[in-house]
């Protein structure tokens, strides 16, 4: 065995990397997964109530649908049960073809490559509870991105993520979330980026159905020189609503942020309104694994209105973008892994169009690396290991 892990890996590492921008593993895909997840365990649970495993997995469901007493409740069962293990952790690999590069908006504002590529990715995560009190619990949570295009090296991208957090949960419907981190990006092997944050959430569980969300972040970017007109801080308030239905789960959200920036004197306030659904189609569920067929669209439109003009621009611009997100995937999940019993592994397929319309034209801004339209295609697979 473990030497088919080893050609495993020697096999993907040459393209180790991010698949690219689109981020699969959304919060809301997670959130269906988990649900789905729960039901079954507790299935399983009617037929072995001591089993501690199935106690430590049922946790793990209910945390990842931030249902924090529920899942302390279970964690303290598994651990009557015998169950010893305080930590969770996630490693992802990806390989995907792109019809045109595009390096993450979120992460910097670069333009889509006009040409197709190979890519593939390693995401690693690790969580652990450091601290528990009977009104909530601390943690830690590590991870590292890596992506890189097969002939368009110059565009790997590095990110490394480090959190701590604490939650408060003593009580069913408010969980509260505090956290202090840390990231640092690479591009082109060299540093793109250090930022820090202070973020606080806020979640109101109005019924089973529904969910009020507040989450407000402040942030500190420095760039290197070459994108020293991106740098400096960034304030950020998002409402948002969710719906959680057996195969649907639908999210709302406004976002109001303002960012200022260090070395060329420019700021500029930006909304943002968000609307996503992700849909279960179909699902195959035995004993010892499922299938699931699902789909997911994205609509986000962005205003940025400048505040504080550089001095070679006569009159504050208006920026207004437009984002497309569609997607459908086959998650194939079983309940032992190739590492064992106590890891869970997913095999995923997924493919999908994802397009920006801006404003922002090269009439606009005649360097192109700043043009924020963009358009791509992809297909592509990701084996996800969780333990």
């Amino acid at each position: 065995m473990h030497i088919r892990i080893l050609f495993f890996v020697m096999l993907v590492w040459p393209f180790i990397a991010s698949a690219s921008s689109t981020d699969n593993n959304t919060p809301m895909q997670h959130h269906q997964h988990h649900q789905l997840l729960e039901q079954k365990i507790k299935t399983q649970l009617e037929g072995e109530p001591n089993n501690a495993e199935l106690w430590h997995q049922l946790a793990l469901s209910l945390e990842g649908q931030q249902k924090y007493q529920e899942a302390g409740e279970a964690y303290d069962k598994a651990a009557a049960l015998g169950y010893q293990r305080d930590w969770k952790s996630q490693v992802s690999l990806a390989m995907l073809y792109d019809s045109n590069v595009v390096i993450s908006p979120s992460v910097i504002d670069l333009a889509a490559q006009d040409r197709s590529d190979i890519s593939a990715s390693l995401q690693i995560k690790l969580d652990i509870n450091a601290f528990k009190q009977t009104w909530g619990h601390t943690a830690i949570h590590l991870q590292i991105d890596q992506r890189q295009y097969q002939n368009n090296n110059s565009l790997g991208l590095r990110q490394l993520g480090f959190e701590l957090q604490q939650f408060v949960h003593n009580h069913p419907d408010y969980e509260l979330l505090l956290a202090v981190g840390a990231q640092q990006s690479t591009l082109k092997k060299k540093s793109l980026f250090n930022a820090f944050y202070f973020k606080l959430n806020g979640t109101y569980h109005i019924n089973k159905t529904w969910s009020f969300l507040l989450k407000h972040q402040i942030s500190k970017r420095s760039y290197q020189l070459l994108y020293a007109g991106f740098s400096g801080t960034d304030w950020v308030i998002t409402p948002a609503f969710e719906v959680h239905l057996k195969n649907i789960h639908a999210q709302i959200q406004m976002s109001s942020a303002r960012r200022a920036a260090r070395i060329l004197e420019e700021s500029y306030q930006s909304n943002t309104f968000m609307a996503q659904i992700s849909y279960h189609i179909w699902q195959s569920e035995t004993q010892e694994k499922d299938m699931i067929a699902w789909a997911r669209v994205k609509s986000e439109g962005r205003v940025y209105h400048q505040l504080d003009a550089r001095p070679m621009i006569r009159k504050p611009r208006i920026r207004q973008d437009t984002e497309s997100l569609y997607v459908i995937g086959l998650d194939f999940n079983k309940n032992k892994s190739i590492f064992g019993e106590r890891s869970r592994e997913t095999w995923r397929i997924t493919g999908g169009s994802h397009v920006n319309i801006s404003n922002m034209t090269p009439r606009v801004y005649t360097n192109l690396a700043l043009s924020k339209n963009w358009k791509h295609w992809w297909a592509g697979m990701e084996l996800i290991w969780r333990y």
